[in-house]
């Protein structure tokens, strides 16, 4: 993510989104040299992919405690417990704001769709002293959890043909022609 989205959550300076979909040890070592540069003043993004919290939510709901800090808890589960790793840095950037949690994908919460949006859009919508990001698509997402304050909207337009032929060659390595074949195909005869 880097310096554009330090700029997007309002942080001075360099700027690292730490996601332990690229492993754990990936993730220390890009804390540490967040850390090194020095992060004055600087949020600390941390990437939700709000599939994976679901479904740790599903597994893990009833063995934790009445008034957990959801959040907190699955970044204890993916640091790999309260006494490993970088897990008391980021518990200590949550509880002080120093923490941007950005909540990728709530329309990927499944059958924890309502209660991780109450979660997010109510209770840290309300509590929370750092920034708070969800992305989702727009079909899925309901403002009526999102009514605090602090919560704006924005919409990004759909992508244009050229964009989703670009999509198409970059994600299935597909080769130009192959990709104007296939929208082709793909277009209602009139």
């Amino acid at each position: 993510l880097g310096k554009a989205m330090a700029m997007a959550l309002g942080a001075k300076g360099y700027a690292v989104a730490i996601n332990y979909c690229n492993g754990r040890e990936k993730a220390e070592e890009t804390f540490a040299e967040f850390k090194e540069r020095g992060y004055r003043g600087a949020l600390v993004p941390y990437i939700v992919p709000v599939m994976q919290f679901s479904s740790w939510l599903l597994k893990n709901e009833d063995s934790l405690s009445d008034g957990a800090e959801l959040v907190l808890e699955f970044i204890c589960h993916e640091c790999g417990g309260r006494k490993v790793g970088i897990y008391l840095e980021f518990e200590a950037l949550f509880r002080s704001g120093g923490l941007a949690l950005i909540f990728d994908g709530l329309d990927e919460a499944g059958k924890q769709l309502e209660k991780v949006a109450d979660y997010v859009g109510k209770s840290l919508g309300s509590s929370f002293l750092g920034r708070i990001v969800v992305s989702s698509r727009e079909s899925l997402f309901d403002k009526g959890f999102f009514k605090h304050k602090r919560f704006q909207f924005l919409q990004i337009q759909p992508l244009t043909e050229p964009m989703q032929e670009d999509v198409l060659m970059r994600r299935f390595r597909l080769d130009s022609q192959l990709v104007l074949s296939l929208i082709h195909i793909s277009e209602p005869t009139r």
